[in-house]
Formats: C-alpha cells, sequence, structure tokens
C-alpha cells in the first residue's frame, strides 16, 4: 500500500493499535479483528467511544467472515468490513481512496 502512497503504521497487538491512534489521530485505520491483547471488536468499540477518534473510518480487513462477524462489526460502526482470503488488495485500495475523497490510482 505504500506504493499506492499511503504512509502506512503497523502495529502488533491491540493496546498499542490503540495507543498509535490516539497518538497519531490517522486518516484511516484498517483492523484485523485477531489480536493480541485486545481484539479487533474490543478496540473498535474503544475508538468509536473515544471523541478525539471516533470519526475516523475503520475498514476491517480479517479471516474472519461469519455473519454474525460482520454484524458485529458493522453494529460497532465499522466503516468497511473485506475477507482478507476474497479480497484483493487492489479493492481496498479502492475503497480507501473513495472514503478518502481521492481518485482511485
Amino acid at each position: 500500500m505504500t506504493a499506492s502512497g499511503f504512509d502506512i503504521v503497523n502495529v502488533s497487538n491491540g493496546l498499542e493499535a490503540l495507543e498509535v491512534a490516539q497518538k497519531t489521530k490517522p486518516d484511516l485505520i484498517l483492523l484485523d479483528l485477531i489480536l493480541p491483547g485486545l481484539d479487533g471488536f474490543e478496540i473498535l468499540k474503544q475508538i468509536r467511544a473515544d471523541k478525539e477518534l471516533k470519526n475516523i473510518p475503520v475498514f476491517v480487513v480479517s479471516n474472519l467472515g461469519s455473519v454474525s462477524d460482520v454484524k458485529s462489526a458493522k453494529a460497532l460502526a465499522a466503516d468497511e468490513y473485506f475477507i482478507k482470503a476474497n479480497t484483493e488488495v487492489d479493492s481496498i485500495i479502492k475503497a480507501i481512496n473513495k472514503k478518502l475523497g481521492k481518485k482511485n490510482q
């Protein structure tokens, strides 16, 4: 994704994800649901409860693809939900560009 002009910050666990989001206030968050520490559902819940983070778009990108997982993420106000095994990176990039108001590259 860096080749598409995005600045990427990778984190390795849920607590770090929240800390980085609070410090950097990113334009958009790509969130997996399976993370050590806090899982993605809890991170999404905390992001939406934080007055400084709640309006940041969050795209869930996970291999959890059950109807209940998708519904749970959407109920927590995930902007998009992509199942890794069924999604090309280009599709995610196009969705990011659309959400951020950029022309698709």
